[in-house]
């Protein structure tokens, strides 16, 4: 069997669903390709967030949050302050973190669904997928439920 610990993964990635102002928007609109896009925040009139829709995998619709991967050098460095972490870092067509921040403002007026997908450097691929997805605000510490 695989061994499945931090150090054998090529990449993961962390992703989430929603009907809102979403990827599924976009792939509903008929933007079927994976790629780099920018979605407007809900209850906003001038936030836009560049993020990466995932469109091809579990049906599509899926906004990354996270992925880490071998884009060549420099790899992106994931050790960071809460200042990064809160605000996200990165580059959404590369290695990234969306941030909890941005996380907590696309996923506090919807229901959504978490799906962490992880490969080994061997190419094995497992995968998690939780139905009720939540972050909390900076107040509460970006909390998951």
């Amino acid at each position: 069997g695989v061994a499945w610990t931090a150090a054998t993964y090529n990449y993961v990635i962390a992703v989430l669903q929603s009907s809102g102002y979403s990827c599924v928007d976009l792939l509903n609109a008929g933007m079927k390709d994976s790629g780099v896009y920018y979605l407007q925040i809900r209850g906003t009139t001038y936030w836009f967030l560049k993020v990466y829709c995932e469109q091809e995998v579990a049906e599509g619709g899926w906004t990354v949050i996270q992925r880490r991967d071998d884009f060549g050098d420099p790899r992106e460095n994931f050790n960071r302050d809460w200042a990064d972490y809160k605000n996200g870092f990165g580059d959404p067509a590369k290695e990234f973190w969306l941030g909890n921040e941005n996380i907590y403002m696309l996923t506090n007026n919807e229901d959504y669904v978490l799906r962490v997908e992880l490969e080994d450097f061997e190419g094995n691929k497992r995968y998690a997928q939780y139905s009720h997805f939540k972050i909390y605000s900076e107040a509460e510490y970006y909390k998951w439920r």
